[in-house]
């Protein structure tokens, strides 16, 4: 028997039409297709009412992993112009993300929501044993070089004659040496392997390393790997020196 099977009309569809009388495979199909560029509706708002009733019509729907998988496909490969990401660019300047009615700052979760969240997240195994590559590593350390460091960033970067310090201690630091005149170390931005991992120290002098703590940090310092691995470091390359400001 003879079946008829010709293409989807919609050219972001992928599936088959099985009759001459439609050319669409769905109506759903159809309107994406007829309705693209319709700009009849263009400039109006939906009421609260109707923001509303659309709300409670959608509740608990869910796209079947089919429709998932036809999304992916029709969307594989494709790249926003160059004038729509700059036109995006220049609608997101001044956005402060939340900032505003729906903002969390200052906010922050009950007691209940974190027992719920623990519940859910327990047995997730998403990222367990998961490592980054040296590449990962590599690109995450040469993005974050490029960055403008501010003494108001929100990373708390500082810049002192040149060297970038992280946190106020190391600041601290760098600033007591430039007020006494004395010799300024180099940051130190590659990770040094020792037999219980690998570890980044804060700034590299000829002769040692130097690793900034504050009156906070130092506590768990003493009983933490970063002492083990500074203490091998220390017997097999050269000295580090832990400095608490």
């Amino acid at each position: 028997m003879y079946t008829y099977m010709e293409k989807c009309k919609n050219p972001s569809c992928i599936n088959e039409v099985k009759t001459k009388a439609n050319k669409y495979c769905s109506r759903s199909c159809s309107a994406s297709h007829r309705f693209t560029g319709n700009s009849f509706n263009k400039g109006k708002q939906h009421t609260e009412e109707s923001k509303q009733k659309i709300s409670e019509s959608t509740k608990g729907s869910k796209r079947s992993e089919e429709t998932k998988n036809k999304m992916r496909i029709a969307a594989t490969g494709k790249k926003h112009s160059a004038e729509r990401v700059e036109k995006h660019s220049k609608r997101m300047v001044g956005n402060k993300y939340g900032v505003g009615k729906k903002s969390f700052l200052g906010k922050t979760h009950s007691e209940e929501f974190k027992k719920n969240l623990s519940e859910r997240m327990k047995g997730n195994t998403y990222s367990k044993g998961s490592k980054r590559s040296e590449e990962t590593r590599e690109k995450m350390r040469i993005s974050a070089s490029k960055r403008k460091f501010t003494g108001s960033s929100l990373n708390n970067y500082f810049i002192v004659e040149g060297i970038v310090c992280q946190g106020k201690s190391e600041k601290k630091y760098i600033e007591q040496l430039v007020e006494n005149n004395s010799k300024l170390p180099t940051k130190c931005t590659n990770f040094i392997d020792t037999p219980y991992g690998k570890r980044q120290l804060d700034f590299e002098y000829e002769d040692k390393f130097i690793e900034i703590k504050s009156p906070w940090t130092i506590k768990f310092y003493h009983n933490s790997d970063q002492k083990v691995k500074d203490k091998w470091i220390s017997q097999h390359i050269k000295k580090v020196e832990v400095i608490v400001i």
